[in-house]
């Protein structure tokens, strides 16, 4: 999964532009699965930790909508995710469009309306936005599980995110993809990869060893080159 945050174009630019590409995606992943969760979590259990000016401002957007803040963030989120599906299979151009005027569109009637708040609409177009930032393979999957923390949020508040958090990771760590454990280099811990290839990597025509994390039998990228 830590290599998904690795950008493929970017290799052959150096060390620092695939970093800077590396945090945001990471930066979009935490906003795309754990923003929905804090937000309720913030709103409707640990409402001491807000501020009391940001508080006051959350309050009197929310007053006038007539259900649980667990309500309207699920609802929300549900239609989000039926509207991503519906214009993800509309030919050419005309599906990103209609995506764009149509969320603008429902988001301001429903403010409006008083069926959502603002910051609520915010919260998910801050989602949104995070998660097709991210690889398109993590796009399910950041979908999928907002939705136990967003559950786990409304029940135990901030400690509830954190016991979500570790069933979601034991349960990454126990997978395999060809034989590779998923969460590698994290877990196996391999410090080595971890600051040569997530942290820190060489431009791609530098590098002379691959990862010790695939566990490969060529241990060199470019075995029998005259260079190496």
């Amino acid at each position: 999964m830590v290599n998904m945050l690795q950008a493929a174009e970017y290799l052959d630019q150096g060390s620092i532009i695939p970093l800077f590409v590396r945090v945001i995606r990471l930066v979009s992943l935490l906003l795309a699965l754990y923003a929905p969760a804090l937000f309720v979590a913030l709103v409707s259990v640990n409402t001491g930790i807000i501020p009391e000016n940001l508080g006051l401002v959350i309050a009197s957007d929310r007053a006038t909508v007539p259900y649980p803040v667990l309500v309207e963030v699920l609802a929300l989120f549900v239609l989000l995710d039926i509207f991503l599906e519906s214009t993800s299979f509309v030919p050419g151009a005309i599906g990103p469009a209609l995506n764009i005027v149509g969320s603008l569109v429902i988001g301001q009637a429903a403010a409006q309306a008083h069926l959502v708040s603002r910051t609520s609409i915010i919260v998910a177009a801050v989602t949104a936005i995070g998660t097709f930032l991210t690889m398109y393979q993590l796009t399910y999957a950041l979908r999928i599980w907002k939705y136990p923390m967003i559950f786990a949020a409304a029940l135990l508040g901030v400690y509830g995110i954190v016991c979500c958090t570790i069933v979601m990771t034991a349960h990454l760590c126990g997978l395999k993809s060809l034989g590779v454990p998923y969460f590698s280099p994290l877990g196996p811990l391999r410090p080595g990869d971890i600051f040569n290839g997530l942290l820190w990597s060489k431009d791609i025509s530098d590098t002379k060893e691959r990862m010790k994390m695939w566990e490969s039998i060529d241990k060199k990228t470019q075995d029998g080159d005259p260079d190496t």
